[in-house]
């Protein structure tokens, strides 16, 4: 069975800085608008899901998540086939705390099911090649986080909380 994105998905993520974004849609183009380059840092459903107080409850539940900020460094340019991904050649130490802390932090309050993390960020969809290849890094610090419904079809995404990471 293929896999499908529901209607209007909420993600945890991170943005590279706009500047960043803005250099990554000119040097990797064409990409995706600058504005939609994200990391998810983890999916939570449906916003149909999130009816009633069940928002309120997971932003309430991220007012109080603390992490310090934390640098992310991208140098392998390549893709599945379908995507056309950056991501590390190493093990990226902070962006991997954050999200398995995020991560703990959701599942012990029922947020959140199975999700296999490999941090990158998309940079197109369509073909892409199999094969990665490296590529000067691609670095940013981490400064906040956000909680974003994604309206699939209209390539928007809807900023629903941003939260600092501090030291």
């Amino acid at each position: 069975m293929p896999f499908r994105v529901a209607p209007r998905p909420l993600y945890v993520m991170i943005k590279p800085p706009p500047p960043l974004a803005d250099h990554l849609h000119a040097a990797f183009g064409p990409t995706r608008r600058p504005d939609l380059l994200h990391m998810t840092m983890r999916p939570l459903g449906d916003r149909a899901a999130f009816a009633g107080s069940e928002l309120d409850r997971l932003r309430r539940l991220l007012d109080r998540f603390r992490a310090p900020p934390f640098r992310v460094a991208l140098d392998r340019l390549g893709g599945d086939g379908e995507r056309l991904v950056l991501h590390g050649s190493e093990p990226i130490r902070g962006v991997l705390r954050f999200q398995r802390a995020l991560a703990r932090l959701l599942a012990a309050h029922g947020f959140g099911g199975r999700y296999a993390f490999r941090p990158h960020v998309t940079l197109a969809y369509g073909q892409a090649p199999r094969q990665a290849h490296a590529v000067d890094v691609v670095s940013w610090t981490a400064h906040d986080y956000l909680l974003v419904e994604s309206v699939v079809g209209e390539a928007r995404h809807e900023l629903l909380g941003r939260w600092p990471l501090t030291p």
